[in-house]
């Protein structure tokens, strides 16, 4: 038992001699190494960032118009046809009212088939 203590106590002395004697490293700068300019060292970060954010940007303002196309509906509104609504019926089934010259017309969409279901003659869009 006092064997086991004196050689964890000389241990102990011979650690602390060591980090007493040891000499502290020159913390000079490497010769080799250029330091880098704030260019450099920044501006892959910061170009990157911008390019995410006009990528993330561009992809929110495509899915929204294609979400709502009234909103690129009036940036294109001096159009001739304007769907004023629709109205999924099912998955393959919707109703559309398109407004064509002053005239709204009810047109069904069924798979590969558009039909026109309102008379065209009969409903005319007063302004």
């Amino acid at each position: 038992m006092i064997r086991s203590f004196l050689q964890s106590w000389i241990a102990a002395i011979f650690f602390l001699a060591s980090i007493a004697v040891a000499q502290p490293v020159d913390a000079g700068a490497i010769p080799y190494k250029i330091a880098p300019t704030p260019v450099e060292e920044y501006g892959f970060r910061v170009l990157g960032g911008m390019l995410l954010f006009i990528a993330a940007a561009g992809a929110a303002a495509y899915f929204l118009s294609k979400k709502n196309p009234v909103l690129v509906q009036t940036l294109k509104s001096n159009r001739r046809i304007k769907v004023i609504e629709r109205q999924r019926l099912n998955a393959r089934c919707s109703l559309y009212v398109i407004e064509f010259d002053q005239q709204e017309l009810l047109i069904g969409q069924s798979g590969d088939s558009i039909v026109c279901l309102s008379n065209p003659t009969a409903v005319k869009k007063e302004k």
